[in-house]
């Protein structure tokens, strides 16, 4: 009997061990976690806020049954402690991430997402809001951001002064990725507003003393000075300079000025300082439920942050727990859903995971946003919202709120980077001239930039001239000036070939250089044009009253006037620029000319150009503007063209008999983000009936 019952206590156990193994095993399964990386900078009174917002949609996530089964679980890494390249590339090639929250920064940002791309896992960029990202990366997938491009806010800031009836204004912005999008920017939307810009200053992003560039601006006594910080020490010594200034002009900052840091450091100096932020949308209730739950304001980026974690989670919910491809693809079907809303708050998260789970598909209504995405690209936003704040008492208070909301869904990408001008000239027709019948074509075409982050202008300028290659235009007829140090450059995986477009044609075959940029000078670029041959210039345009002749120049621009980047880095002021072509214009040995300017700025030369003469001038941008890079290659991790040149020649070689006045309305419909401009019309003929196509055929 013994013997029974010690076999049945046996028995017992070993039941016993059974089921406590399966418990456990259940209990391992509940317990196990999707790992979310999240790579923000540690440091700072913005910390505790980022980690409130991210602990918030995990704490109701994870009490509440998880997600697909499983947990939340976050794994923070600080990204200003070591190399934002190699912690972004260890990120994404980690496959127990599901998928990462960050960085802060868009030059971070802009670093960081080659290699998520690559490694198929997405990442939510809660901050990051320069427009380049969404031209070089537009269509990419595996990129969600909580933010407009800053060419919204930049817009915004422009319509402010505009508001405040001021007549000029001026910009002082850096040269890193945020600062850019509003150097990129400004001039554009001042000149659809109507507003004088007075100056534009670029200051270097990592240096600490600004007042030049501050004094600079002010002394160019605008009524208003949009001052755009890369970080609080220079908010601090830009607010101190212009409060120092006699001239008493307004004064608006951008977003990063927007911190706690700045208020205790300039203390009553900060009184009165206004400036445009991103912030939650007001009624979404989220920042009154901030303070509430943790009895202070939200501060910048928290409401984003809030809201990248609650979408990661119905879309892995979506996924059935699945990541890469299926767990991209699902977070698109979550923010194209639109059925009953769903707000962002804890009950409303449990209730939206069930229902995602069930199959059904709301609208999501995040705590920053609607959370509607761009249709086509799934990469930005398709709206924010942005207050006018102004520091009143010690406290940032904010006055008024702006945002761009449109209908529920675009059919075409809404991306704000696709912004076309509307101010467009009605083209004169000119006064006719009895000229002969053209016999040939000349070409002088430049790229006046070296370097490898210009690959974009020598790619231009070998477009232009294999196209006219192509049409016949022979070699002897063409000059052609540039550095030759981008087709076997170390860093082109491509040796010994240029493309304009991404798996495009080899540019590079079959050319003749005639000059390398680091042996011209300005004086012999004129020489070259008009025919004066020397010791310096042997190789000339030989031509005659019978010859059409077309200059193109494709390089940098600065208020200063064109760059060379050849002996002596040198400027070609656009008094030079006038001075260079009457030297041309007096020798008379032309029928007619086009001069096509690709540089930032270039309407400073077109507007100098006043011969009462057959010479016509096209620029990429008005004296205000930037020239803006277009088709980002992730393989070669540069530009491959600039947006005015690539519409150019697609109109060019579309379009061979399309007419002056038809080409320029075309350009201004197609080329974003700056205004075409054409100068000396009135002299040049009857524009709507000439063709562009004199100049590209021999």
């Amino acid at each position: 009997m013994k013997h029974y019952i010690y076999l049945l206590l046996i028995l017992m156990l070993c039941f016993s061990c059974e089921n406590k193994e399966d418990i456990d095993e259940d209990l391992n399964t509940l317990e196990s976690s999707f790992k979310v990386a999240v790579f923000m900078p540690l440091s700072g009174s913005m910390q505790s806020n980022w980690e409130r917002s991210l602990e918030w949609v995990q704490t109701t996530i994870n009490e509440n049954n998880g997600v697909a089964g499983k947990k939340i679980d976050l794994e923070w890494f600080d990204s200003q402690a070591e190399d934002i390249d190699d912690l972004a590339e260890r990120i994404a090639k980690d496959t127990s991430f599901i998928a990462a929250i960050g960085p802060f920064t868009s030059a971070n940002a802009f670093k960081s997402i080659p290699y998520f791309i690559k490694n198929k896992k997405p990442l939510f960029i809660p901050t990051a809001s320069s427009s380049e990202i969404t031209t070089a990366y537009v269509g990419k997938d595996y990129i969600w951001r909580f933010v407009e491009s800053d060419i919204s806010q930049c817009k915004n800031l422009v319509l402010l002064a505009k508001e405040k009836n001021v007549k000029s204004i001026a910009l002082v912005t850096g040269d890193d990725q945020y600062g850019m999008s509003f150097y990129n920017w400004f001039g554009f939307y001042a000149a659809e507003i109507g507003i004088e810009v007075t100056r534009v200053e670029q200051y270097n992003s990592e240096q600490t003393d600004i007042s030049n560039e501050m004094q600079s601006a002010l002394s160019s006594k605008p009524d208003l000075i949009v001052c755009i910080p890369s970080n609080i020490d220079q908010a601090v010594e830009m607010a101190k300079n212009w409060k120092s200034d006699s001239n008493n002009c307004q004064f608006l900052f951008s977003d990063l000025a927007y911190m706690p840091q700045l208020l205790d450091i300039l203390g009553e100096d900060a009184e009165g300082i206004e400036g445009t932020v991103c912030i939650p949308d007001p009624k979404s209730g989220f920042e009154i439920e901030y303070e509430i739950k943790y009895g202070e304001k939200p501060l910048l980026a928290s409401a984003q942050l809030y809201d990248a974690l609650m979408l990661l989670a119905y879309g892995i919910e979506k996924s059935g727990g699945e990541g890469g491809e299926k767990l991209n693809d699902s977070i698109k079907k979550v923010v194209s859903g639109r059925g009953e809303s769903a707000f962002w708050d804890d009950q409303s998260i449990v209730e939206t995971l069930a229902n995602i789970k069930s199959g059904l598909s709301p609208d999501i209504m995040g705590a920053s946003s609607s959370l509607e995405y761009d249709n086509d690209f799934f990469l930005d936003i398709l709206y924010s919202t942005y207050a006018h704040w102004q520091v009143n008492l010690g406290n940032f208070v904010s006055l008024n709120y702006y945002s761009d909301k449109g209908d529920k869904r675009y059919s075409n990408t809404s991306a704000s980077w696709r912004t076309y001008a509307s101010q467009i000239d009605d083209l004169q027709s000119g006064e006719s001239y009895d000229l002969p019948e053209k016999k040939d074509l000349k070409v002088l075409l430049i790229a006046s930039s070296k370097s490898w982050k210009n690959y974009r202008h020598q790619a231009d300028v070998l477009a232009m001239y294999q196209h006219l290659k192509a049409n016949g235009v022979s070699d002897d007829d063409i000059v052609l000036i540039l550095e030759d140090d981008i087709a076997f450059h170390d860093k082109n995986k491509n040796q010994g070939s240029i493309m304009v477009e991404n798996e495009g044609n080899n540019l590079y075959e079959n050319i003749e250089i005639d000059y390398f940029l680091k042996d011209i000078n300005a004086d012999m670029i004129f020489d070259i044009l008009s025919g004066n041959i020397s010791k310096d210039t042997p190789i000339v345009l030989e031509a005659t009253k019978q010859s059409n002749i077309l200059f193109y120049n494709a390089g940098h621009g600065f208020p200063e006037g064109l760059r060379i980047d050849a002996i002596n880095q040198q400027f070609i002021s656009p008094e030079e620029f006038k001075a260079g072509l009457s030297s041309f214009n007096n020798k008379g040995n032309f029928r007619r000319m086009l001069i096509i300017l690709e540089s930032c700025y270039s309407g400073l030369m077109g507007e100098v150009i006043d011969f009462e003469s057959p010479i016509l001038c096209i620029t990429a941008a008005n004296k205000f503007e930037v020239s803006k890079a277009i088709k980002y290659s992730n393989y070669l991790n540069v530009w491959l063209s600039d947006n005015f040149s690539s519409h150019f020649l697609s109109e060019v070689i579309n379009s061979p008999d399309i007419s002056f006045s038809d080409l320029y309305t075309n350009l201004n419909q197609k080329v974003n983000g700056s205004h075409v401009g054409v100068y000396n019309e009135e002299h040049y003929g009857n524009m709507p009936h000439l063709q562009i196509s004199e100049f590209f055929n021999p």
